[in-house]
């Protein structure tokens, strides 16, 4: 509040949701409850648990796409895209992809990118018996690459939960795995995020709705009085 800024949660709607194509959806991200985000993909008994991170759709758009559990779905965004399994559920609303992270990495060691035939490196410099009894054969994809980079306009924290993507079948020499994205469009879409990045001076301004606050001065927390 000091700064200008409203202290009370304040919805703004996100600009690129307002005008979705019928064919458009929301990729978000999640994480499993047995990992820490990304960092654990490297510790094999949680591994064992997950490892890989097919992607939820919902049973309607999966029918309207054509795509069953298992098929293979290329999730483009307007910086890349990356070729993934689909997992067919009621679980999630039918506008919303999810890839979960903590799953296809290219680091962290030979178990999080089964790798297991090569040398011990950092996370694995000494050979490991466990490793002979690895039995999956999949890691999952990681799909940071294809998320613009959109920041919080206050905070400056990432957008991990709001990028339009096209979800459809994979294309004709698509392989399971595949991400590739544009760093021109990483950049472009960087600078026009940062467009509605604001001081706190200009917060009555971008957040009209709020023209009724009293500023900084109303929210000063008041002295208790007496004992309690």
């Amino acid at each position: 509040a000091e700064y200008g800024f409203n202290p009370m949660p304040t919805f703004k709607r996100i600009p690129w949701h307002e005008n979705l194509e019928e064919d458009d959806m929301v990729l978000v991200t999640h994480k499993y409850n047995v990992h820490v985000q990304s960092r654990t993909a490297s510790v094999k008994w949680l591994a064992e648990i997950v490892h890989r991170n097919w992607a939820p759709i919902n049973t309607e758009t999966a029918k309207r796409i054509g795509v069953k559990t298992g098929d293979l779905i290329r999730v483009e965004s307007p910086v890349g895209h990356a070729v993934t399994k689909a997992y067919v559920t009621e679980g999630i609303h039918p506008k919303v992809i999810a890839i979960s992270h903590g799953c296809g990495h290219w680091g962290y060691g030979r178990l999080a990118r089964l790798k297991l035939r090569e040398k011990g490196g950092q996370f694995g410099a000494q050979e490991d018996p466990d490793l002979n009894n690895v039995w999956w054969e999949d890691n999952g994809v990681h799909a940071a690459a294809i998320i613009p980079p959109v920041a919080d306009p206050i905070g400056g924290s990432a957008g991990w939960y709001d990028a339009v993507v096209k979800v459809t079948k994979a294309q004709p020499g698509d392989k399971y795995g595949d991400v590739k994205a544009s760093w021109d469009k990483h950049v472009a879409w960087f600078k026009k995020t940062m467009g509605f990045t604001y001081v706190g001076a200009d917060h009555r301004k971008m957040h009209p709705e709020m023209a009724a606050w009293a500023g900084p001065d109303s929210v000063e927390p008041k002295r208790p009085s007496g004992h309690h």
